[in-house]
């Protein structure tokens, strides 16, 4: 079916879904705008320069993230979210029971608490409806994916009597072991409980379950993910994800390199939403790839949609790639398109 746009929302066809995914960051590690180009006493960036005048621009971005709101079918939804769950969670969806109660059915999963994550959750989640996170996944241990862990404890309501949400179920956070173990030497005490006779503070309260290479996890019950190796920059794995047993979702947001194992699992069924990584408009980065190569990859997947996040300012105007975009001729019966901050897609998952 086509696709309609009403204020930032993407309805995909003419189904009725109750479930969405919302882009709380499409930029790259730095943002726009950027320091070094509102300084400049001859400013000439575009895309700094209207971030900068407007937050509401769609040049204004900050660090890769997603949130997805799912809805259960129906016949998914018990009523009984504290079964056990993969990976040892152990019923740990109690976190979220406020998001679950405010928003119908929904259950809150975000991908990704980089450096702007409390930027974006302020902006965004109450556009949506978000009262709390009910699981975090994140794609790899660099900055602009977990610093703001420590911004979680403000998904829950504290009050004067705050001690009391220490009693709480924390929240589910999936990672690979090697993101955990940075974690551990970032966020100390977000990775350990105080002894007995150590002050307790206000924190996050996260409990971590490690994931590996292609591995099916449940973050929230009813809700698959399926976690795809990427490569980014020699040194650094990072992971992809797929998850929705209607609509396909295969969001890759940091990698420069794809394996032929993880590409042969990304096309082995129809995609309806890429989200490809892209930082430069002319080339291929050490650590990202680049607009030539994320549009060789949307042209081999051939989703309904695809969608590039990452975007560093050097990209130029938002609107005015997306025109580029639309008329190019090897993408001719594609929908391929820049992200930006808060766009939400309507996805029967």
């Amino acid at each position: 079916g086509g696709r309609r746009e009403i204020q930032g929302e993407v309805l995909l066809g003419t189904r009725r879904m109750s479930s969405e995914i919302v882009f709380l960051g499409t930029g790259s590690s730095a943002g726009t705008p950027m320091i070094s180009c509102l300084c400049d006493p001859d400013p000439k960036c575009i895309a700094c320069i209207s971030a900068a005048a407007d937050e509401k621009s769609k040049n204004h971005r900050g660090n890769p993230s997603l949130l997805i709101a799912y809805a259960p079918r129906r016949e998914e939804h018990s009523g009984d979210d504290g079964g056990e769950q993969a990976n040892g969670t152990n019923g740990h969806h109690h976190a979220g029971d406020a998001g679950h109660e405010a928003d119908g059915q929904r259950k809150h999963v975000v991908i990704d608490t980089g450096k702007t994550f409390k930027r974006a959750a302020c902006k965004f989640f109450p556009l949506h409806r978000v009262r709390s996170v009910d699981a975090v996944i994140l794609t790899h241990e660099h900055a602009d994916a977990t610093l703001g862990l420590d911004d979680m404890r403000e998904t829950k309501s504290w009050g004067h009597n705050w001690k009391s949400v220490l009693k709480l179920p924390p929240t589910p956070v999936f990672c690979s072991l090697e993101t955990y173990t940075c974690i551990q030497r970032v966020f100390p005490y977000l990775t350990t409980k105080p002894k007995p006779g150590e002050v307790v503070r206000m924190v996050s309260q996260l409990e971590f379950s490690m994931i590996e290479a292609f591995q099916t996890f449940e973050p929230v019950a009813g809700l698959h993910v399926r976690a795809l190796p990427t490569v980014h920059g020699g040194d650094c794995m990072t992971f992809g994800f797929e998850f929705g047993a209607q609509d396909r979702v295969v969001y890759l947001s940091d990698f420069n390199q794809l394996s032929d194992e993880t590409l042969a699992a990304v096309t082995s069924k129809p995609v309806h939403v890429l989200v490809l990584d892209c930082l430069r408009k002319e080339e291929d980065a050490t650590t990202h790839i680049g607009l030539p190569s994320a549009l060789k990859i949307a042209i081999q997947v051939k989703a309904t949609r695809t969608l590039l996040v990452g975007m560093s300012h050097s990209f130029g105007d938002h609107d005015a790639v997306n025109k580029e975009l639309g008329e190019r001729e090897d993408l001719k019966g594609l929908d391929v398109q820049l992200a930006y901050d808060g766009l939400s897609i309507k996805v029967s998952l």
